[in-house]
């Protein structure tokens, strides 16, 4: 035996012998390089109802909204977690921020492991060792998951308390130990606490639990919910004066015509959409498997049944809103589809499983390695990135008259003051008022950077006329994830480049 092949005997055996520490390492691997390579935001909600309200809160601003203070409508406690890791940043005198959100997605990373570690353990107490070696696998390195977990969505945090809500009621519905049921259901209060339609699971759960007759069970269950939605309910009393106010916003919000002003789509737009992520026709295996999953796990399928079904007859449908249940739907797909395959005996069906699964492990790998190096709304970050080590500016201009866009501000670090003058020019009319202002007050900005390449000498001009000559200091275009994201959706996901102009001094 060659040196090479006494190492990869050595390898597999260790793999055979600890297959979840591989899987663990691996899927933690995943994840840090998606830490360090993967940054930006994928949705506004990741950046601005998290980082940003964090940011304004830690520079004292009182509309940390920038619009109602009075009616947020999310839970003010995951963004309050990043305002303790901000603070903390400052106090050990961290202040790039590209470093700050490395740091942040790492913490993600570490976070999101316990699914892997439940789903596998879960899995093998029900199926096999290679049935949970495959769900470890698919949890691990499954494309969207390394890039998703280190995301600052709630869509995604919520993933482990609701995982964990579950599976422990699934262990323990047969003991007669209320404690174990209430223990239960504070986890999924805790993940309620996190993402508010985390608790949709919990109707399925509930309506479970009383058709099989265990009404004791339900009522333990959802008693601890309820206690572990507590901290929400406190906050929003000391916040707004009553318990629960942002919930009871957001659900009046989303049940009034305002839902259909965002992305809307058929009711079958998820299950299109989960054929598509688990990469056909493997997919299609794993939905058969989850269908015949629920003699097997009936709370773990009925909570993520109920959540579907949900989301499903809601108009507003946006992907990242069932990302919530991608580990369920792994689990319960995987236990099913193996239980089915062991009961047909059919040689042509397990052949066509094996050969989806190969194909499904092809595209999946360089799907991975895409995702886990895509920087997302590279040029609306990295252009503020430039500008943190200009602590001197007293003004920045964004002409983003082509392409309006939330401006992350939070990215100029160390740059940015109280008296630092932020001015943002969506549309002509902004352009103009901005003119005049300039021209009355004499107020000039010290930066002014000209997003898209659209008329670009033409506004710069435009721009020179009443601020004088300006230096073209920079270029900064999309990243190959951002491209590659407007050539599927271009009306979702602009393509934005950003043109960095210094004004010269007088």
């Amino acid at each position: 035996m060659t040196l090479n092949q006494n190492f990869f005997f050595k390898l597999h055996q260790s793999y055979q012998q600890h297959p979840l520490f591989w899987i663990l390492s691996i899927g933690l691997l995943a994840r840090v390089f998606a830490s360090f390579f993967g940054g930006g935001y994928i949705a506004s909600d990741d950046h601005f109802l998290v980082i940003h309200i964090a940011w304004r809160w830690l520079n004292g601003y009182t509309n940390w909204l920038g619009d109602d203070v009075n009616r947020f409508g999310h839970s003010l406690i995951y963004p309050s977690i990043h305002l303790l890791l901000l603070k903390w940043f400052h106090w050990i005198g961290l202040n790039d921020t590209s470093w700050q959100m490395v740091i942040v997605r790492l913490f993600h990373a570490f976070w999101s492991l316990p699914v892997l570690y439940l789903g596998y353990q879960f899995t093998k107490e029900k199926v096999s060792q290679t049935a949970a070696n495959t769900v470890g696998w698919l949890l691990a390195i499954l494309w969207i998951q390394p890039i998703l977990s280190v995301r600052q969505l709630g869509e995604v945090v919520s993933m482990v308390p609701l995982l964990y809500s579950l599976i422990r009621l699934e262990r323990h519905f047969t003991h007669s130990n209320w404690k174990q049921w209430f223990l239960a259901g504070w986890w999924l209060g805790f993940a309620f606490c996190l993402r508010y339609q985390a608790g949709f699971a919990g109707i399925g759960v509930f309506a479970a639990l009383l058709l099989l007759k265990q009404p004791k069970v339900a009522f333990y269950y959802t008693l601890g919910a309820i206690v572990g939605t507590f901290p929400v309910g406190i906050i929003d009393w000391i916040m707004y004066g009553y318990p629960y106010a942002n919930p009871i916003w957001y659900f009046q919000y989303n049940s009034s015509s305002a839902m259909y002003e965002y992305i809307t789509g058929p009711w079958y737009k998820y299950l299109l959409l989960i054929l598509g992520v688990f990469i056909f026709p493997f997919s299609l295996f794993l939905l058969i498997g989850f269908l015949r999953s629920i003699k097997v796990a009936p709370f773990l399928f009925s909570g993520t049944f109920a959540f579907l079904l949900i989301h499903s007859i809601i108009p507003n449908k946006q992907e990242r809103f069932i990302a919530t249940i991608l580990p369920e739907l792994v689990i319960l797909g995987i236990i099913g589809m193996y239980q089915l395959l062991e009961k047909i005996q059919y040689p042509m069906i397990q052949r066509w499983y094996r050969i989806s699964y190969r194909i499904f492990w092809v595209l999946n790998i360089p799907l991975l390695i895409l995702t886990i190096f895509t920087y997302n709304k590279h040029a609306e970050i990295q252009s503020l990135c430039y500008l943190q080590k200009h602590t001197e500016i007293g003004g920045i201009v964004l002409d983003q008259r082509t392409k309006p866009f939330l401006a992350p501000w939070y990215y100029l670090g160390k740059a940015w003051r109280p008296d630092l003058w932020l001015v943002e020019v969506k549309n002509e009319q902004d352009f103009q008022d901005l003119l005049t202002y300039i021209q009355t007050k004499q107020k000039r900005p010290d930066y002014v950077i000209i997003y898209q390449d659209f008329q670009l000498e033409q506004k710069r001009k435009a721009w020179e006329r009443v601020l004088g000559p300006m230096q073209f200091e920079k270029k900064i275009g999309p990243s190959l994830g951002d491209w590659i994201l407007h050539q599927l959706n271009p009306k979702y996901n602009p393509s934005i480049t950003a043109n960095i102009f210094r004004v010269k001094s007088e």
